[in-house]
Protein backbone atom coordinates (compact mmCIF):
# COMPACT_ATOMS: atom_id res chain seq x y z
CA UNK A 1 0.00 0.00 0.00
CA UNK A 2 1.23 3.51 -0.78
CA UNK A 3 2.46 5.75 2.01
CA UNK A 4 0.10 8.74 2.22
CA UNK A 5 1.79 10.58 5.08
CA UNK A 6 3.04 13.31 2.73
CA UNK A 7 -0.47 14.08 1.39
CA UNK A 8 -1.82 17.43 2.64
CA UNK A 9 -4.94 17.33 4.80
CA UNK A 10 -6.92 19.26 2.15
CA UNK A 11 -6.36 16.35 -0.25
CA UNK A 12 -8.50 13.50 1.17
CA UNK A 13 -6.73 10.16 1.34
CA UNK A 14 -8.03 7.38 -0.84
CA UNK A 15 -9.58 9.69 -3.42
CA UNK A 16 -6.41 10.91 -5.12
CA UNK A 17 -7.38 9.70 -8.62
CA UNK A 18 -10.80 11.31 -8.38
CA UNK A 19 -9.32 14.65 -7.33
CA UNK A 20 -6.75 14.55 -10.14
CA UNK A 21 -9.47 13.72 -12.69
CA UNK A 22 -11.65 16.52 -11.34
CA UNK A 23 -8.77 18.99 -11.57
CA UNK A 24 -8.07 18.02 -15.19
CA UNK A 25 -11.74 18.33 -16.09
CA UNK A 26 -11.84 21.76 -14.48
CA UNK A 27 -8.79 22.92 -16.45
CA UNK A 28 -10.25 21.51 -19.67
CA UNK A 29 -13.60 23.19 -19.07
CA UNK A 30 -11.93 26.51 -18.28
CA UNK A 31 -9.77 26.49 -21.42
CA UNK A 32 -12.31 25.12 -23.89
CA UNK A 33 -14.00 28.49 -24.60
CA UNK A 34 -10.59 30.03 -25.37
CA UNK A 35 -9.59 27.52 -28.04
CA UNK A 36 -11.38 28.97 -31.08
CA UNK A 37 -10.66 32.67 -30.30
CA UNK A 38 -6.98 31.98 -29.68
CA UNK A 39 -6.76 30.03 -32.94
CA UNK A 40 -8.30 32.92 -34.89
CA UNK A 41 -5.94 35.39 -33.17
CA UNK A 42 -2.87 33.24 -33.94
CA UNK A 43 -3.83 33.04 -37.62
CA UNK A 44 -3.73 36.83 -37.74
CA UNK A 45 -0.10 36.98 -36.63
CA UNK A 46 2.55 37.91 -39.20
CA UNK A 47 3.81 35.09 -41.41
CA UNK A 48 7.30 35.24 -39.83
CA UNK A 49 5.85 34.55 -36.39
CA UNK A 50 3.69 31.69 -37.67
CA UNK A 51 6.72 30.20 -39.45
CA UNK A 52 8.71 30.32 -36.22
CA UNK A 53 5.88 28.55 -34.40
CA UNK A 54 5.78 25.91 -37.14
CA UNK A 55 9.49 25.22 -36.64
CA UNK A 56 9.04 24.93 -32.88
CA UNK A 57 6.05 22.61 -33.40
CA UNK A 58 8.23 20.27 -35.47
CA UNK A 59 10.44 19.63 -32.43
CA UNK A 60 7.40 18.53 -30.44
CA UNK A 61 6.27 15.85 -32.88
CA UNK A 62 6.31 12.38 -31.37
CA UNK A 63 7.79 10.81 -34.50
CA UNK A 64 11.11 12.50 -33.76
CA UNK A 65 11.31 10.60 -30.47
CA UNK A 66 9.44 7.38 -31.09
CA UNK A 67 11.30 5.91 -34.04
CA UNK A 68 14.87 6.33 -32.68
CA UNK A 69 13.78 5.19 -29.22
CA UNK A 70 12.12 2.05 -30.52
CA UNK A 71 15.03 1.24 -32.84
CA UNK A 72 17.63 1.77 -30.10
CA UNK A 73 15.65 -0.36 -27.65
CA UNK A 74 15.25 -3.13 -30.18
CA UNK A 75 18.96 -2.99 -31.05
CA UNK A 76 19.95 -3.19 -27.36
CA UNK A 77 17.64 -6.14 -26.82
CA UNK A 78 18.96 -8.00 -29.87
CA UNK A 79 22.61 -7.37 -28.97
CA UNK A 80 21.93 -8.54 -25.39
CA UNK A 81 20.64 -11.84 -26.82
CA UNK A 82 24.00 -12.57 -28.52
CA UNK A 83 25.95 -15.33 -26.76
CA UNK A 84 29.17 -13.32 -26.33
CA UNK A 85 27.47 -10.46 -24.45
CA UNK A 86 27.22 -12.17 -21.05
CA UNK A 87 29.05 -9.36 -19.23
CA UNK A 88 27.06 -6.49 -20.71
CA UNK A 89 23.73 -8.34 -20.99
CA UNK A 90 22.15 -6.81 -17.83
CA UNK A 91 23.11 -3.28 -18.88
CA UNK A 92 21.83 -3.81 -22.42
CA UNK A 93 18.56 -5.30 -21.19
CA UNK A 94 18.12 -2.39 -18.78
CA UNK A 95 18.76 0.06 -21.63
CA UNK A 96 16.26 -1.81 -23.82
CA UNK A 97 13.70 -1.58 -21.00
CA UNK A 98 14.36 2.13 -20.58
CA UNK A 99 13.83 2.71 -24.29
CA UNK A 100 10.62 0.68 -24.18
CA UNK A 101 9.43 2.81 -21.26
CA UNK A 102 10.26 6.02 -23.14
CA UNK A 103 8.49 4.79 -26.28
CA UNK A 104 5.37 3.85 -24.32
CA UNK A 105 5.37 7.02 -22.24
CA UNK A 106 5.46 9.11 -25.42
CA UNK A 107 3.48 6.86 -27.73
CA UNK A 108 0.46 6.05 -25.56
CA UNK A 109 -0.46 9.67 -24.77
CA UNK A 110 0.01 10.60 -28.42
CA UNK A 111 -2.26 7.74 -29.50
CA UNK A 112 -4.88 8.62 -26.89
CA UNK A 113 -4.82 12.30 -27.86
CA UNK A 114 -5.18 11.40 -31.52
CA UNK A 115 -8.17 9.16 -30.78
CA UNK A 116 -9.80 11.81 -28.59
CA UNK A 117 -9.29 14.49 -31.24
CA UNK A 118 -11.03 12.27 -33.78
CA UNK A 119 -13.91 11.42 -31.42
CA UNK A 120 -14.49 14.85 -29.87
CA UNK A 121 -13.38 17.12 -32.66
CA UNK A 122 -12.04 20.59 -32.22
CA UNK A 123 -13.04 24.08 -33.29
CA UNK A 124 -11.03 24.98 -36.36
CA UNK A 125 -11.67 28.37 -37.93
CA UNK A 126 -11.72 28.56 -41.70
CA UNK A 127 -8.35 29.51 -43.14
CA UNK A 128 -8.56 32.50 -45.45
Amino acid sequence: MADNRDVPAAFPRGHRAAWIAAAWLLVFAALLPLDAPLSVWAQGLPQAVRSAFAIVTTFGLAELYLLPTVLLGLACYLVARLPRQAVSRPALLRLAGLNAYLALSVGLPVALAWILKRLVGRARPELV
